[in-house]
C-alpha cells in the first residue's frame, strides 16, 4: 500500500472478525479539484463488479461529509508501481503501456 500519494491507503483491523482490510481514504474536496469524480466512482464501480483473483476485492464505499471511504481486500507487499519503481528491473514507459493493458485483459478474461 502506498503511504505518501494520494489517496491515503490505510490498514485497518475489523473488530467484528479480527481481519485485516485496506481503507482508501479520498478527500471529497480534492477529487472534486482534481476533477476525479468520474475516475472515483468507474474505480468503485469496476472493483464491485470485477470478480477475479488478480484484481483488489472492493468490500463497501461509504462517506462523511469530508472524505469518501473504500473498505478493500487487505493485501500485504505494497502497490504495484512502487514495487516496479524500485524494483532492478527497468522499462521502457512505452513497453509498460503497452505491457499493462494485456496485462490486465488478461487477467479479467
Amino acid at each position: 500500500m502506498s503511504e505518501r500519494a494520494w489517496p491515503n491507503v490505510r490498514p485497518v483491523r475489523s473488530r467484528k472478525n479480527d481481519q485485516y482490510y485496506a481503507v482508501k481514504v479520498l478527500a471529497k474536496d480534492k477529487v472534486v479539484r482534481m476533477k476525479q469524480i468520474e475516475h472515483t466512482n468507474n474505480e468503485a464501480d469496476l472493483l464491485q463488479s470485477v470478480e477475479s483473483p488478480f484484481v483488489i476485492n472492493l468490500y463497501g464505499v461509504f462517506q462523511d461529509t469530508s472524505n469518501l471511504y473504500m473498505v478493500m481486500e487487505f493485501v500485504p507487499g505494497g502497490e504495484l508501481f512502487t514495487l516496479l519503481r524500485r524494483s532492478s528491473v527497468r522499462c521502457q514507459i512505452s513497453s509498460i503501456s503497452v505491457a499493462c493493458p494485456n496485462t490486465i485483459i488478461l487477467a479479467l478474461s
